[in-house]
């Protein structure tokens, strides 16, 4: 079996239940279209997002500084004192 737009459809249309346009509510004369409103902290929260999407993901000024630091010697190169570095940056945060 071919699965597509068409097949899906034919599927559809035997598995759900056919049903009828709705209209207005009885007694309702005017639809009107739905609202969202945000509240203050919302809107903060949507620009602050919007702030946050609009930043690169990577920061190219750290990114040449590391470079930089690594090409002049100034940062480990071996696994082992990476390694040691960070857990000790780690455990000087905890305290």
């Amino acid at each position: 079996m071919i699965i597509n737009h068409t097949t899906l459809g034919k599927i559809a249309s035997v598995i759900l239940p056919k049903s009828a346009p709705v209209g207005p509510a009885a007694g309702v004369s005017e639809v009107t279209a739905d609202r969202v409103s945000l509240s203050q902290p919302g809107r903060e929260a949507a620009a602050l997002l919007g702030k946050l999407k609009s930043l690169p993901d990577t920061r190219a000024d750290k990114v040449a500084q590391a470079s930089a630091r690594l090409q002049a010697g100034e940062l480990p190169t071996s696994g082992s004192q990476l390694a040691e570095r960070l857990l000790h940056n780690l455990t000087r945060e905890e305290s």
